[in-house]
């Protein structure tokens, strides 16, 4: 067997493994809708109903700020937790007797 052939049974196994996850999310997805009593179809229209290009907009914009709100609090974790702060690397000052 030359490694062509074992290169494409991988990927060959690889995308077997992904179109049984994609199934496995389907039924999933229909067993939700089902465990409610909503018809997805129905569901699906509804949305697509209400939405507006202003509602879009909208919603990518929130979803953009919330990304980069996490972005930024990620950065100020890693910035915290490789430098150490003010208080770590010093000792509290005495209090100095005035006269």
């Amino acid at each position: 067997m030359s490694q062509t052939d074992s290169t494409s049974e991988s990927f060959a196994a690889q995308m077997k493994q992904i179109i049984q996850s994609v199934e496995n999310d389907l039924k999933r997805g229909d067993t939700f809708f089902e465990e409610l009593g909503l018809d997805r179809d129905k569901v699906r229209a509804y949305f697509a109903s209400i939405e507006t290009p202003e509602l879009l907009a909208e919603a990518q914009a929130a979803v953009a700020d919330e990304l980069r709100a996490a972005d930024r609090q990620a950065r100020e974790q890693l910035t915290g937790m490789t430098r150490p702060s003010a208080e770590t690397r010093t000792r509290p000052r005495r209090d100095r007797n005035i006269i």
